[in-house]
């Protein structure tokens, strides 16, 4: 059941909706049966992300700048339907700095979580830069702000950094 959890983003949000964790933008589980309610619950004015709960690699994502584009896709026959989280979309994210100057990144961690003997962090993860500079308002091109490593098949859409090469620095 753990697993589950973990692997479905709907679920992974109703768990964290469920203990009150405070640890990420505004969410929804949405699906054919209940959007219309979730719609209109959306402010207006912000940009919504729209994460298929079941896929990976950034597969069939999109970006919404707006509840009335949301209510517009979903108002469509040939959209893909089932179980997906939408969520705020952050417009202003940090961005990297140096080599690969205004494009976006993520940090990859790896953690496993036990009933029995709490979590353990792999002292090892990644960054996952974006190859395209981030370009805030324009979702045309989603490789701009997605860091999923294949966003087509065996077509990169990162640059990805071990953490190893960085030192950590201790105050």
């Amino acid at each position: 059941e753990a697993a589950q959890w973990l692997e479905y983003k709907h679920l992974l949000n109703l768990r964290a909706t469920q203990y009150n964790l405070k640890i990420q933008p505004d969410t929804f589980h949405i699906n054919d049966d209940n959007w219309r309610t979730i719609v209109n619950r959306l402010p207006k004015d912000k940009t919504w992300i729209l994460k298929p709960s079941t896929l990976n690699n950034g597969e069939h994502i999109l970006i919404f700048q707006s509840a009335t584009d949301v209510e517009r896709h979903y108002a469509q026959n040939n959209r893909m339907g089932g179980e997906h989280v939408l969520q705020e979309y952050i417009t202003n994210p940090h961005l990297v700095k140096g080599p690969q100057e205004g494009h976006k990144y993520s940090i990859r961690m790896f953690v496993v979580l036990t009933n029995y003997a709490g979590a353990y962090l792999y002292p090892e993860g990644y960054f996952n830069i974006a190859l395209k500079p981030y370009q805030p308002n324009n979702f045309d091109n989603l490789a701009a702000h997605l860091t999923n490593e294949h966003l087509k098949h065996d077509v990169h859409n990162v640059i990805q950094i071990p953490t190893s090469q960085y030192k950590i620095f201790k105050p």
